[in-house]
């Protein structure tokens, strides 16, 4: 485990961080956490695959008492094996963090995760109306907002920029509009060649306006599992924040989270491609109204959304949810959330036969308020799966090893 510098003069707060594995955002998520806490990572799924879950809870409540940690902050998106049973038997002396970044996708699943922390920070607005509105206390998190996203004196030469996927969703139906229309759009960070964070804060401090989608792709059961009742929502995106805090101006599609943000007029909204058209031409045609637009959407961020305004609020809640009793909330776990979480389980351990088995008898005799028909009968069912993910397994294995 590593300790990031922490440049505060004063005496920090300890946690631990746990994460599903390595990434790019990982590292984004320990920066934005080091500005009030020391910080100590652990990497669940290489613990998972070597010793299961039961070890890997273990030596988290391990650290917690090594280390002296006031919190634990679980970052696992997309990643339903950490459940509230998991959470649930983490050290009680602990305050426990839910962090999500997708929860307007995983909400459903997420939100049971949940009931057993102290405090949800999510980067969707809307679902901290979601989470209070269940009792549980959330603030809002964004994660591309540290201090790195800066103005620089350069000339805007670029008209519009996009940053991202450009398959997504609708967005082809755009991007074929603005070819008609003779509309140029840099795109930047084509598909998955993601752009250093320097490279990405150049390119948004080149460009006149930047250009946010709402619409998610396409949503169905190979989403986390999650059961969804319509293909596409209207999530908001870091983009916004992003390019806000470079002092470049912003227009998005429509999403309703917006407003819960900014004012009106902060970030242009668009519903079709002849609007969002229609927006680029008219400020692309006005300086001054650039120029405005783009100050009043920079103000808003550094005041309220910049790293270190939203981690001095963290920890002013941490500290007031200390002085406040337990919450002894009851959520009733649905039969649907127990089959994610535990083939989740079970497709990180289904090389070790004693850690399938230990789960399956852990879930049987946690299965509290399910009565033992309905609980030999889910039994039944993930076995018969757990036999066709076996058979899927060694056939891609056959199919993918080199002649």
């Amino acid at each position: 485990m590593s300790m990031p510098d922490h440049s505060s003069t004063r005496e920090a707060q300890i946690c631990i961080l746990l994460l599903k594995s390595k990434t790019r955002w990982a590292d984004q998520l320990i920066r934005k956490l080091s500005l009030e806490f020391l910080v100590f990572p652990i990497y669940a799924l290489p613990q998972i695959r070597e010793y299961g879950f039961g070890t890997l809870l273990k030596n988290l409540n391990q650290e917690i008492v090594r280390r002296g940690a006031g919190c634990v902050f679980f970052s696992v998106d997309f990643f339903p094996s950490i459940d509230v049973r998991f959470i649930q038997g983490v050290d009680p002396s602990v305050k426990k963090v839910f962090v999500t970044f997708d929860d307007c996708i995983l909400h459903p699943f997420n939100s049971i995760s949940a009931a057993r922390c102290d405090l949800v920070l999510t980067a969707d607005p809307i679902s901290v109306l979601k989470y209070q509105e269940k009792g549980i206390p959330a603030e809002y998190f964004p994660l591309e907002s540290s201090a790195e996203y800066k103005p620089a004196e350069v000339r805007k030469k670029q008209g519009v920029l996009f940053f991202g996927v450009r398959t997504k969703g609708n967005r082809p139906k755009y991007f074929e509009y603005f070819r008609e229309r003779g509309i140029t759009v840099k795109v930047a960070g084509v598909d998955s060649n993601f752009l250093s964070l320097d490279d990405l804060v150049q390119e948004i401090n080149s460009a006149k306006i930047v250009l946010n989608f709402s619409q998610t792709d396409r949503l169905d059961a190979s989403v986390s599992d999650v059961f969804h009742a319509y293909d596409k929502l209207l999530q908001f995106k870091g983009r916004i924040i992003e390019a806000a805090l470079c002092r470049t101006a912003c227009i998005s599609e429509y999403s309703p989270a917006i407003p819960l943000l900014f004012r009106k007029g902060e970030v242009p909204m668009f519903r079709n491609p002849e609007e969002c058209v229609q927006i680029i031409e008219e400020l692309l045609s006005d300086d001054d109204e650039l120029k405005d637009v783009a100050s009043r959407l920079y103000d808003t961020a550094i005041q309220q959304f910049e790293d270190s305004v939203i981690m001095t609020n963290v920890s002013r809640v941490l500290r007031r949810l200390g002085t406040e009793a337990k919450d002894t909330r009851i959520v009733i776990i649905p039969s649907q959330y127990n089959k994610i979480a535990l083939r989740g389980r079970l497709k990180q351990v289904f090389t070790k036969p004693s850690e399938v088995i230990k789960e399956l008898c852990d879930w049987y005799l946690s299965s509290g308020g399910a009565t033992h028909p309905s609980r030999l009968s889910m039994l039944g069912r993930t076995l018969i799966w757990f036999v066709y993910f076996l058979t899927k397994e060694r056939i891609q294995k056959w199919t993918s090893a080199p002649e």
